[in-house]
């Protein structure tokens, strides 16, 4: 499979029926799914769609708003513009080019998970960050996320929107339901 442009998480116990999730909402919406495949980071898919995964994602977590009810296996939904050795300087180097997409005027936040990586975050935070000298940082209101996604040895990293990124259980709450 070519590099993935999309990761999902869902239950770890459950992967089967998670792909199976993945695939189906993105052929409800449209999306070819040309790979799947388990991540060495337990209840986590590396996906590649067709076409742009940011525009997937969007169109994903509109589905998910008008019926949270069908997305039970997976969690959280996140587009990958470019793949990066997991080594400080490499991780650095691409937060600080994409973040040249911050507008001077824009708000943005870090957005990190970090799976099998035994560096504390706040050093991470600071290193991915330091980088990225334009907008104000906002953590509740933001415009823009600076996505980074660590899975060992390799790094997944990304600039959206905030729609361009689902939190099904955040969708449920917006919609009135518990999360699950």
């Amino acid at each position: 499979m070519k590099e993935s442009n999309l990761l999902v998480s869902c239950h770890s116990n459950a992967m089967g029926l998670g792909e199976t999730e993945v695939r189906d909402r993105l052929r409800e919406i449209g999306v070819s799914v040309e790979g799947i495949e388990v991540t060495e980071a337990e209840g986590v898919l590396e996906v590649l769609v067709s076409g742009e995964s940011k525009k997937a994602v969007a169109a994903v977590r509109a589905s998910c708003a008008l019926n949270p009810s069908l997305f039970v296996q997976t969690h959280h939904w996140v587009p990958i513009e470019k793949w990066v050795e997991s080594k400080d300087s490499e991780m650095a180097r691409a937060t600080g080019e994409i973040g040249k997409g911050i507008m001077p005027e824009d708000k943005w936040m870090l957005h990190l998970h970090k799976r099998h990586v035994t560096q504390h975050s706040g050093d991470l935070i600071r290193i991915l960050t330091d980088p990225i000298n334009r907008g104000k940082v906002d953590l509740k209101r933001p415009d823009k996320i600076v996505v980074v996604e660590l899975l060992g040895q390799k790094a997944g990293i990304a600039l959206v929107a905030k729609d361009e990124i689902l939190d099904v259980n955040k969708v449920r709450e917006e919609c009135g339901m518990d999360k699950i």
